[in-house]
């Protein structure tokens, strides 16, 4: 048994800097999947506040972490997802309708810029240091994501409601899901899910990505190694809002 944890350490350390040095999509599937293939979990998470403590509090604070982001699109103009995170530009331009972002962390790493005018939000994702990506993802009216899946399980993907219209949802595994204000919602991206706004309202959540302590020293060398990939670097860099006087196109 130690010899198969072993070999599987030198296999993901291989595959950790052929992605470093390649930065290719089947590098990262490599990697995904070697590191963490056999971890077994359900698609969604049914107890997120024993799980994710700070849950509770974001939840109180959901009007005033939405109060925030508004002041920040009133006067700025948001990157797109795709200017943020390029490799999921298959993801945001499949429709032409905007997705867009405002990170305040990502992938360790702070934005500081964007983190200067949410001081509420960052100084509540500052209190769990499991939250390495934190962001506002928005959506246009209209706006499908089609269906797709993460590789790497070594992180779950928290969503908390702030302006979410009817007739828009995420499906997780073939289920739907319907956010609503002031809700939560953990699931594992390993899983097929995609997103479809009918309405005509944008939709606002607060994205965390939590690293999973609990699936150990392997976890922890992955993500390690991953974060000094300069294209992570870069995401940091690209998150950050435009300046002053150049307004979202949100309504």
């Amino acid at each position: 048994m130690n010899t198969l944890f072993v070999l599987l350490g030198l296999l993901t350390l291989a595959a950790v800097s052929f992605y470093w040095l390649t930065s290719s999509q089947l590098a990262l599937n490599l990697l995904g999947k070697l590191a963490l293939g056999h971890v077994s979990n359900p698609p969604m998470m049914r107890q997120i506040s024993r799980y994710f403590p700070l849950d509770h509090v974001l939840k109180q604070q959901w009007s005033a972490i939405l109060k925030e982001y508004q002041q920040v699109q009133n006067h700025h103009q948001l990157p797109s997802f795709s200017q943020v995170y390029q490799s999921q530009r298959f993801l945001t331009e499949n429709d032409r309708l905007p997705w867009q972002a405002l990170p305040l962390k990502s992938f360790g790493y702070d934005v500081v810029q964007n983190q200067a005018m949410c001081p509420l939000t960052t100084s509540l994702i500052k209190q769990d240091p499991r939250i390495k990506s934190a962001m506002f993802s928005v959506i246009a009216p209209g706006k499908h994501i089609p269906s797709h899946q993460g590789v790497y399980k070594g992180i779950y993907k928290y969503h908390l409601g702030l302006k979410t219209p009817d007739d828009c949802a995420i499906t997780i595994a073939g289920q739907p899901y319907q956010w609503r204000a002031g809700k939560s919602l953990i699931f594992d991206g390993t899983y097929s899910h995609e997103v479809t706004n009918n309405s005509k309202e944008w939709r606002v959540i607060l994205l965390l990505e939590l690293f999973r302590e609990e699936l150990g020293w392997l976890n922890r060398l992955v993500y390690w190694l991953m974060s000094l990939h300069p294209d992570v670097r870069r995401s940091a860099g690209a998150g950050a809002a435009l300046g002053p006087g150049q307004r979202s196109t949100m309504g």
